[in-house]
């Protein structure tokens, strides 16, 4: 796999932020939602999509 470091940069990791668990930057969406999100398609920009 070949990760790019400028989207690898995006996502951060706060621990007192969403439990600790990795983020994209500045907006409190777990990657983990993002993925869950992706395995139902649902489209990328439904998935940051705010409100």
């Amino acid at each position: 796999m070949n990760a790019d470091p400028a989207l690898l940069s995006r996502i951060t990791q706060t621990p007192g932020q969403c439990g600790g668990r990795p983020c994209v930057r500045g907006l409190r969406i777990r990657v983990s939602d993002i993925l869950e999100m992706l395995a139902c398609q649902v489209s990328a920009g439904a998935c940051v999509c705010r409100p």
